[in-house]
């Protein structure tokens, strides 16, 4: 053990299981047994270490439970902006409906309104043309009265 270097027994950048730090844990105890001050000093590190993760941990664990209020909040925030985003696509849909429904009703009064402005200029013509005759008529009665 005393051949290998302190980086060898403190690489910590290669551990992803438990098993593989409770291997390290025994290791550096291994390589510490022989030095009683320096084994105090990294157990007194060990437990500073073990109350600072609780500490931590803790905290972390209250975070994310506020987090997951704040998460159904803000689920809870989307789904209702999705359901007034919906219903003012249907209005936006019902306003074009009664809008091209508005200037289908347009369209066809304008038409109408043509039809008439031709049928009152007929009748018009007509009225003009009957009084004239009206007239020629009522002089010729004069004349031959």
């Amino acid at each position: 053990m005393n051949d290998e270097t302190w980086q060898e027994v403190f690489d910590i950048a290669e551990i992803e299981s438990v098993d593989e730090m409770n291997d390290l844990i025994f290791k550096v105890s291994s390589f510490l047994i022989s030095d009683r001050q320096l084994l105090s000093k990294w157990i007194s590190g060990v437990q500073q270490g073990f109350a600072t993760f609780y500490i931590q941990s803790k905290r972390l664990n209250c975070d994310a439970k506020e987090l997951e209020l704040l998460k159904e909040f803000f689920a809870s925030r989307i789904e209702t902006l999705q359901l007034r985003i919906k219903e003012l696509l249907n209005e936006k849909e019902d306003y074009a409906a009664m809008h091209e429904s508005d200037s289908s009703i347009k369209e066809h009064l304008i038409t109408r309104m043509n039809e008439l402005d031709k049928q009152v200029m007929e009748k018009t013509t007509e009225l003009l043309f009957q009084k004239k005759k009206n007239g020629e008529l009522e002089k010729f009665k004069r004349e031959f009265n």
